[in-house]
C-alpha cells in the first residue's frame, strides 16, 4: 500500500465498493486509533447504500467544519 505523508498525518488512495459500484476517494485519512471508518453520507449513497431504520445519524466535527456520517 502506497501512502503519502502529509503534516505528518498518513493518507491513501482507496477504492469503495458495493454491489456493482465503485468510487475512488484520494487523500483518505488513515487514523491507527480509530475503532471505526467514517465514510461521508453523499458517497455511501452514490455507492447505493440508504440508512436503515434503527441506524444512527451522526454529525461529526473537525478543523474542516462538520458533516453528517453513518
Amino acid at each position: 500500500m502506497k501512502f503519502d505523508l502529509k503534516y505528518g498525518i498518513p493518507f491513501i488512495s482507496a477504492v469503495f465498493k458495493h454491489g456493482d459500484k465503485e468510487i475512488l476517494l484520494e487523500n483518505v485519512v488513515i487514523d491507527t486509533g480509530s475503532g471505526g471508518t467514517i465514510l461521508p453520507t453523499e458517497i455511501a449513497f452514490e455507492l447505493g447504500l440508504e440508512a436503515e431504520l434503527n441506524d444512527t445519524l451522526h454529525r461529526i466535527r473537525g478543523v474542516g467544519g462538520t458533516e453528517f456520517c453513518l
